[in-house]
């Protein structure tokens, strides 16, 4: 917030709510324009493509364990998934009751990216069950 404000793309002032001390922010018409071209395409390709992703680099790394440890690992992954789903569908009943359109529609995306990853992690088990992997190894000239 304080580089916002530096840039002058934002001004604030101190106020209350309630008994607690709060700040309050507003957009200067710089930060207004600022903000409204950020929103427009053209986006960078990082906004649109396929972003970086921890959990698909580890996946690229299941060679390295065990069959039984590429399992937990895969378990734990999609069990992991389960929460945030819960919450994001949350959200989503939320939103919906307050009749916020576009709040609905980023808990959508989130719930469509979760359940897609859930079932990618599900399909990556199926795939790398011992039997249908063989021998195959971290490291191996096999593929």
């Amino acid at each position: 917030m304080k580089r916002l404000q530096r840039l002058g793309r934002i001004v604030s002032r101190t106020g209350a709510t309630g008994r607690r001390p709060s700040r309050l922010y507003r957009l200067t018409s710089a930060g207004d324009r600022a903000f409204r071209s950020w929103l427009r395409p053209p986006w960078p390709a990082v906004v649109t493509g396929v972003p970086a992703d921890p959990l698909r680099t580890r996946v690229s790394f299941l060679g390295a364990l065990s069959a039984p440890e590429r399992r937990r690992f895969l378990h734990e992954a999609i069990a992991r998934i389960e929460p945030h789903l819960r919450d994001q569908e949350k959200d989503l009943a939320r939103h919906r009751r307050e009749g916020n359109p576009f709040e609905t529609a980023v808990a959508r995306g989130a719930i469509a990216s979760l359940k897609a990853r859930r079932r990618w992690l599900r399909k990556t088990a199926q795939e790398l069950a011992p039997a249908k992997l063989g021998s195959l190894a971290y490291g191996s000239k096999k593929v």
